[in-house]
């Protein structure tokens, strides 16, 4: 019976994809395997064993509180205790702690609720014996801990442990099993090694002594042994081989008498699973058939004597355990069914009525794994609700804008498989971030759990753009000053993108000093101001260019048209309407408004072209005027000619 890792042959596999792909492949073990769902308990919980706060004993399940902080992937119950592996590799306990059974240091008390086991490395599998624990760690070393009386330790002392030990001298283990007062362990290369109680030859070193440390169960040497069993109320051990045949010793359940060494199973062929119980055994096989011998008041066949050869019990299991008087079974479906004794409530029938077939449990929930206590059950809902997955860009949540680089990160709220693509790219299996190229894309991704509960597609779109814009340089200049404020600058920034649309580029322009500086802008007289012009893209790439501004000191031009148009000594206010215009157009220019100062001074032309054609100016002093107003055009970007 496998506590870390299911060890079936590849042929017998084969009879559980069905299971597999339902999503209810149940670990075949007692400690029960899970991958996902709430914990739920029933039967006797005079130690709080249970762990739903109280010590009343239950008859139907009853959730284990409060929530565990990460998801319960395997389950042990002894005789007055529980314990629970997590998915972060961390065990819990809870219930009697008479003997340290609980691994927090302090034996004086019960918890009626899970508290964390101290001084464990990651742990990937668990059992529990009637007052000790078991913990496999991923190392392929074994702890140990709780009552120790009879060496089941395997430390080489007698004597209880409040906190975990490390069984010496054992590594590459690969599955353990704890019985009423001994262990078994499993390594890689098939060996079984057993310590603890002999007194009926559960070891199965060919005598009755104890042992405080692991020995050797050396008939089993060349059976090729991948899963070892027992269970919380037994002094019997199971083997399972690669070929699915069936090892048994210790303690005479089928009038058999006792077994010192491990004998084969006769009857019964294709064993996947194996439990032991205080009088009776149980066996699945790979097709899903369950069968029992032992007591017949507790092995599920209905006989009225014991019986010493394995008999039908029923079909389509896909896990099997056993107490001290009860049995589970789960079903393909996820159904949980029971029989044996019901003193109390250990069947989760609702009543306390023994049974002597299998009943379904009485509950809607739906079971993936499955734990006898030597009077308590344990068993792991299966999980229905999708795993949710959680994108994020560059380490932090997604946002709508673009990025000069994109690595995309996937994240579960439980183990998971996660699948995705990147636009119309192929699909592929997350394993770590990826990085997004340029341009724009689409990407769908979807997780699928240990369940077989799918996710429905999500969608992200990633906008990359590594590309700098760019910016065509712009000339310098050297003005002359058109006003007292000196010269207005005019410039048009040409830029372009790769992906950014260019009325979406973001062009700023500052003098040396870092102040904003925009086209049409005057630079004093007699200055040298250089400019610098950056475009951004979307992403926040960036390129400039810098030009230079040079405004003489030595003329202005607004003032020499001044002085044209009072040297033509026009009567009758012409004049000074023509000076104001003047005023007006420098008013217009020197506040940054080129458009309106053009306005004005094209209106001055229409104005010196009237005066023209009525013979009250020169024609050489009009022309004069227009190559004047057209150099102040010029400066402040007016374009266009005098008419």
């Amino acid at each position: 019976m496998p506590h870390a890792r299911p060890a079936f042959r590849l042929g017998l596999v084969l009879s559980l994809v069905l299971s597999l792909l339902l999503g209810l492949l149940v670990g075949v073990a007692t400690p029960a395997q899970a991958a996902d769902g709430d914990l739920f308990s029933w039967g006797y919980n005079g130690y709080g064993q249970l762990g739903d706060g109280t010590d009343d004993k239950r008859n139907l399940p009853v959730s284990v509180t409060p929530d565990f902080p990460d998801e319960v992937v395997a389950v042990a119950g002894g005789n007055r205790h529980s314990l629970a592996l997590l998915a972060d590799g961390t065990v819990w306990a809870w219930g009697g702690d008479n003997y340290g059974q609980l691994g927090n240091g302090d034996a004086a008390d019960d918890s009626l609720v899970p508290t964390q086991v101290s001084g464990l490395p990651p742990i990937t599998a668990i059992s529990a014996g009637g007052f000790h624990s078991v913990a496999l760690a991923e190392d392929g070393k074994v702890w140990t801990w709780g009552s120790n009386d009879l060496g089941q330790l395997g430390n080489g002392i007698v004597g209880d442990a409040q906190l975990p030990v490390e069984v010496p001298s054992l590594s590459g283990v690969v599955d353990i099993a704890a019985g009423y007062f001994h262990t078994l362990a499993l390594t890689g290369d098939g060996t079984v090694y057993a310590w603890g109680h002999n007194l009926n030859g559960q070891l199965g070193i060919g005598s009755n002594e104890n042992q405080s440390t692991p020995v050797e169960v050396e008939s089993l040497s060349d059976a090729e042994i991948v899963n070892i069993a027992s269970g919380p109320a037994a002094d019997v051990s199971l083997a399972i081989t690669a070929d699915g045949t069936l090892y048994e010793w210790g303690a005479n359940l089928s009038g058999t008498g006792t077994r010192f060494t491990p004998v084969m199973v006769a009857g019964i062929s294709d064993v996947v699973d194996a439990s032991a119980g205080n009088w009776h055994v149980l066996a699945l096989t790979a097709d899903g058939t369950v069968y029992g011998w032992g007591d017949h008041l507790y092995n599920g066949t209905g006989d009225t004597e014991v019986t010493a050869t394995p008999q039908w019990v029923m079909d389509g299991a896909v896990a099997v355990v056993i107490g001290a008087f009860h049995s589970l079974a789960i079903d393909e479906q996820g159904t949980l069914w029971s029989w044996g004794r019901n003193l109390d409530g250990q069947l989760g029938t609702g009543t306390n009525d023994n049974e002597s077939l299998p009943v379904v449990v009485q509950t809607s929930l739906r079971f993936r794994a499955v734990a006898a206590g030597v009077y308590h059950s344990l068993a792991i809902e299966v999980d229905v609700t999708p795993p949710v997955t959680t994108a994020t860009v560059n380490g932090e949540a997604p946002n709508d804008g673009w990025y000069q680089s994109a690595t995309v990160a996937l994240t579960t709220n439980e183990p998971a498989t996660t699948t995705y693509e990147v636009g119309a790219g192929p699909t592929q299996t997350y394993t770590s971030p990826f990085v997004i190229p340029e341009g724009i894309y689409t990407i769908t991704y979807r997780s699928v759990d240990a369940s077989e509960n799918v996710e429905d597609d999500q969608t992200l779109i990633v906008k990359v753009d590594g590309t700098a814009p760019t910016i065509q340089p712009i000339q310098s200049q050297t003005l002359d000053p058109v006003s007292p404020a000196g010269a207005p600058v005019v410039f048009t920034p040409v830029v372009t993108d790769n992906l950014t649309q260019a009325n979406e580029l973001v062009v700023t322009c500052v003098d040396q000093s870092d102040n904003p500086f925009v086209s049409s802008q005057y630079v004093p007289a007699g200055t040298l101001t250089t400019i610098t012009c950056t475009v951004t893209d979307l992403a926040g790439n960036t390129a400039s260019t810098i030009f230079t501004v040079e405004v003489s000191g030595s003329s202005d031009l607004f003032d020499e048209l001044r002085g044209l148009i009072t040297g033509l000594n026009l009567t009758g206010g012409t004049g000074q309407t023509l000076l104001t215009q003047v005023a007006i157009a420098e008013a217009m220019a020197n506040a940054g408004q080129s458009g309106l100062a053009c306005v004005q001074l094209t209106s001055l032309d229409l104005q010196i072209k009237a005066q023209e054609s009525k013979r009250r100016i020169d024609r050489r002093d009009a022309a004069a005027i227009y190559a004047l107003t057209q150099q102040i055009r010029n400066v402040i970007g007016c374009g266009g000619t005098a008419s």
